[in-house]
């Protein structure tokens, strides 16, 4: 054989190939393998712009969900996250300590966005005064 069918032979082959491990990610092996056969290299262009199964989004996403609770956990943080809102039998109002620098302070750095609960009270978490 010459140089040439058989670098032709290769890129076909190699397209098959190809076509096969696109056609399992994408969750139509039988359709990669057919384009690639008759179409070659243009099959495998073609092929890659076909969209992934439900199945196979759905295998991922499953994937990706078993994966979080041990990524959070190495991190640091609790799982599952909390709710920012209190549990019906937690108090909604905690104690909080008396602000260090008065208004003053908690004007130029807040951690959160101040509410005014009527009478001139500024609170921290709507319908709990600090005056």
């Amino acid at each position: 054989m010459t140089p040439a069918p058989t670098l032709i032979a290769l890129t076909w082959i190699g397209s098959i190939v190809a076509g096969y491990v696109l056609g399992k990610f994408k969750g139509h092996v039988s359709a990669g393998i057919i384009l690639t056969v008759i179409l070659g290299p243009l099959g495998l262009v073609i092929f890659a712009c076909l969209a992934r199964t439900y199945a196979v989004k759905a295998a991922s996403a499953q994937r990706l969900y078993e994966s979080q609770p041990e990524a959070v956990r190495r991190a640091g943080y609790a799982y599952p996250p909390q709710s920012p809102h209190p549990a019906p039998d937690q108090d909604p109002c905690p104690p909080q300590s008396p602000p260090g620098g008065g208004i003053m302070a908690a004007l130029a750095a807040p951690s959160r966005p101040a509410t005014v609960a009527g009478a001139g009270a500024i609170t921290d978490t709507p319908g709990c005064a600090t005056a």
